[in-house]
């Protein structure tokens, strides 16, 4: 009796498609193959950031207008309470320039809480400030504490600031001291 299929060329049959199945995943597989993952070192990050905003504190107290301007991207935005954002580094130059040329003027802060995101190109300072600024007043200036925060995104090996935001209010125990 004749059979409808026979075994050996159905089997030979079935066999190529697998093994066409199974080459075309092996190639699929091989080249989708994944890359070797780099660990990011967040917690060596977080103390470069810190370091950075130590050194941009150091900066406002020599009043090195340069180095002020070195720690911003030229498109950061601030945010500071009663004026428009400030958009663009080019913007807020000729104010970090007169302000540190005001012998009363200064402006100082605390480190409080330092973040990286786990890809290691974004982080964000949080803290406390206080700021001296001439006034017409007869101490010459008026102090204003508060809390910021500063978002930072790491362009070619540094960090620089992206966005920033500073809100007046009561010093934190951590402002006393400024």
């Amino acid at each position: 009796m004749p059979r409808p299929f026979p075994i050996a060329s159905w089997n030979s049959v079935a066999s190529g498609a697998v093994r066409g199945v199974l080459f075309t995943a092996l190639i699929v597989l091989t080249a989708c193959e994944a890359k070797p993952v780099t660990k990011i070192d967040t917690v060596a990050l977080r103390e470069e950031l810190r370091a950075s905003q130590l050194a941009w504190g150091q900066a406002w107290k020599d009043r090195d207008a340069a180095a002020i301007l070195a720690h911003y991207a030229s498109d950061a935005v601030l945010y500071v309470p009663g004026a428009p954002p400030s958009r663009g580094a080019a913007v807020f130059t000729p104010f970090v320039q007169a302000v540190v040329s005001d012998p009363n003027f200064s402006l100082s802060w605390t480190v409080d809480d330092v973040r990286v995101a786990a890809s290691g190109d974004m982080g964000s300072i949080t803290g406390a400030y206080r700021q001296h600024t001439p006034s017409k007043t007869p101490a010459g200036y008026v102090v204003e504490t508060g809390h910021y925060v500063t978002v930072f995104e790491r362009r070619n090996g540094h960090w620089l600031a992206v966005s920033e935001i500073n809100t007046p209010g009561p010093a934190s125990d951590q402002a006393q001291g400024l």
